[in-house]
């Protein structure tokens, strides 16, 4: 389904809009994990996974599941004759998909940020989350603050051109602070392996079964279950058979 499609696309849009590297490249396979500094702060490995898996990810899907799929139903001949056929079945695949989304996604997100953490602290030392969190938590700030939702009307498309079609204050500084950053060849090692962890974690969030296209397969699969219990209660056979 192109909706689903689109919304795997555009996740690693909304996360990785700040990143200047190329997220193509081919990722190498990472050292085994090594033990795990316990003194690292929390609060800065807490700062890095939010800087790869944003919180606003989350309203950004859940969004999604209400107004884009709305614009959806909306535009799609078929779905247009089955709303006409079946009035009122749009709101009931609406509300099914996103009482759905708003169940799940929060829960998928707090799983990926976990994962981040787990896998910086087996790699990080005290010092090293410290640098990485001091470079992130601007980022992290900014994204907490940036509406990424979508809006009534919009597909999830619109949502992301409308909030990054013109270069944020906080990404130019973002890109002078990384230039610094990495003139010190230790932190340019220290950020090489942050870029590789990028396009892991990019390819991953684009994978149907593990990124927020999973969470969005099941809330569509949820709306065309309420709409068939929907159509069989007005007498209707069912319309995804």
């Amino acid at each position: 389904m192109a909706f689903k499609t689109k919304l795997a696309k555009i996740t690693a849009i909304s996360i990785f809009v700040i990143f200047s590297g190329n997220p193509s490249q081919a990722f190498a396979a990472i050292e085994p994990a090594v033990a795990t500094d316990v003194s690292i702060d929390e609060q800065n490995i807490d700062v890095v996974s939010k800087f790869f898996i944003p919180n606003g990810l989350a309203n950004l899907s859940i969004s999604s599941c209400k107004n884009s799929y709305r614009n959806k139903l909306n535009t799609t001949p078929s779905d247009i004759n089955l709303e006409k056929e079946i009035p009122r079945i749009h709101d009931v695949m609406v509300d099914a998909a996103f009482q759905y989304c708003k169940q799940k996604m929060p829960l998928w997100l707090e799983a990926k940020q976990k994962e981040v953490r787990d896998y910086w602290k087996s790699r990080f030392d005290s010092a090293q989350a410290n640098q990485l969190a001091e470079l992130f938590l601007p980022v992290v700030v900014a994204l907490e603050k940036q509406d990424v939702s979508v809006k009534e009307g919009e597909t999830t498309m619109n949502a992301v051109d409308r909030t990054f079609q013109v270069q944020q204050p906080w990404e130019r500084d973002f890109n002078s602070s990384l230039t610094k950053f990495i003139s010190n060849p230790k932190n340019k090692a220290l950020w090489d392996q942050a870029a590789k962890f990028h396009s892991l974690t990019q390819s991953e969030l684009q994978d149907p079964k593990k990124g927020a296209a999973s969470v969005l397969a099941e809330a569509l699969s949820e709306a065309k279950r309420a709409a068939n219990d929907f159509a069989k209660s007005k007498g209707y056979g069912p319309p995804y058979p």
